[in-house]
Formats: C-alpha cells, sequence, structure tokens
C-alpha cells in the first residue's frame, strides 16, 4: 500500500482486502477437495472412517505446507524490498546535519 499514490489508495485498499477475504474462500475449497479425494480413496481401500479421515487432513496440511512454501519461494525470488518513505527521509536527515556542521 506504500507504493500507492493517495488518490488512488481507497480502490487499492479495497482490491487487497477483496482478494484476501477471496483468497481464503478459495484456499480453503482447494483443501476441502484434498480432504475429500483422500477421505475417499481410504475409505475405498478398506480403512475405518477415523483413519481415512486422519489420511484426509493429513493430506489437506501437507498441501497447505506446499503452498506455503511455493509462496514463500516465489516471495523470495521475486519480490524485492523497497524502502518506505519514512526510512528514506531518515537516512537523508543526518547528511543534511552533517552538511551544515562543516
Amino acid at each position: 500500500m506504500s507504493a500507492v499514490m493517495p488518490d488512488e489508495s481507497g480502490i487499492a485498499s479495497g482490491l487487497f482486502n477483496t482478494s484476501q477475504q477471496i483468497g481464503g474462500a478459495i484456499g480453503l475449497t482447494v483443501l476441502s477437495v484434498f480432504v475429500s479425494a483422500r477421505t475417499k480413496s481410504l475409505t475405498v481401500a478398506g480403512k475405518s472412517e477415523a483413519e481415512a479421515l486422519v489420511g484426509g487432513y493429513q493430506a489437506a496440511f501437507l498441501a497447505a505446507a506446499g503452498f506455503a512454501l511455493t509462496a514463500l519461494i516465489v516471495d523470495a525470488v521475486l519480490l524485492k524490498a523497497t524502502p518506505s518513505a519514512g526510512v528514506e527521509q531518515q537516512s537523508t536527515a543526518p547528511s543534511e546535519q552533517d552538511a551544515s556542521v562543516s
């Protein structure tokens, strides 16, 4: 949000919040598919209902960990850190004081 122009901050905030809400719903849906598919396959293979559910949730948790790891790698590779305006002001302030002292 710090890189958005002030007159566009409202729409940027709205888009961010909407994508966050929709992303969570889609993520939960995808993980539910993992649970359902794995539970069904284990039930068909002759496992008890409890064992099948545990296996389904285990698959979903592994998938979620894989998604998180993938996001971490993408973040590390593609996103670059940009200094905020506050950091730039702090870094220029001492040099201005040094110039006035000399």
